[in-house]
């Protein structure tokens, strides 16, 4: 995808110009093997940069689109035709991109975010409830890379508001379930503590009245 994006392709899966694959190899004196690894890395680390990430992010949607199953047909018929070039385009007209094609990018850009531990859980919610879902707007993709950046982890949740409505209720959604999940982990992991607290306590109440009853013994002599 690094590659894809700094050699100007259109599209995301492979190079859609070879004459930008050679521009951007002799741009950079890229003329081996292990220089076009090393040239790699140095892609990676732009892509990464704060001041390129929404760039990217923005590219790798409209590559996507453009390829996935929601490929933006009907957005391509509304803006053709005589008087329709400047029409604003309705809701289900708009680009989008289809959970099967959405989760698996999650997956393939990691590494170009940083790996936040939490992007892997949110491919996982999207492919279960593709049924429900079945596709990401593009400002619901916009604002998953900045929910990543802003949670990366699980631990990270803490301050997360679902009540401010800065995000999509898709991601509220996924919060929540994380949540849930980190719950019912936290509970099952209680009975054992619990059951060794109620021995302890139990074991103390039990030999509480041994003085009280030898008290009473002698009093009754």
């Amino acid at each position: 995808l690094a590659l894809a994006f700094c050699c100007g392709s259109a599209e995301a899966l492979c190079l859609s110009s070879r004459q930008g694959f050679v521009n951007a190899l002799a741009s950079q004196c890229c003329g081996s093997l292990p220089a076009l690894q090393v040239l790699l890395g140095t892609m990676i680390e732009r892509v990464r940069s704060p001041d390129v990430t929404p760039e990217f992010w923005d590219w790798l949607f409209r590559a996507l689109s453009s390829e996935g199953p929601s490929s933006g047909q009907n957005a391509e018929g509304a803006t053709t035709g005589a008087g329709r070039a400047c029409k604003k385009l309705r809701l289900y007209e708009r680009p989008s991109l289809a959970i099967a094609v959405a989760a698996p990018a999650l997956h393939t850009a990691a590494s170009c975010l940083g790996s936040p531990p939490l992007l892997p859980p949110l491919a996982e919610f999207l492919l279960r409830h593709e049924s429900r879902l079945a596709s990401v707007s593009r400002d619901t993709w916009q604002m998953t890379r900045v929910f990543l950046q802003r949670f990366p982890s699980a631990d990270s949740l803490g301050n997360y508001d679902e009540g401010d409505g800065e995000f999509p209720c898709l991601l509220d959604s996924f919060v929540e379930e994380i949540r849930r999940e980190s719950i019912s982990v936290a509970n099952n992991s209680m009975p054992l503590a619990t059951a060794s607290s109620a021995g302890a306590t139990t074991a103390r109440v039990g030999a509480a009245p041994r003085p009280h009853r030898a008290t009473t013994d002698l009093a009754g002599r």
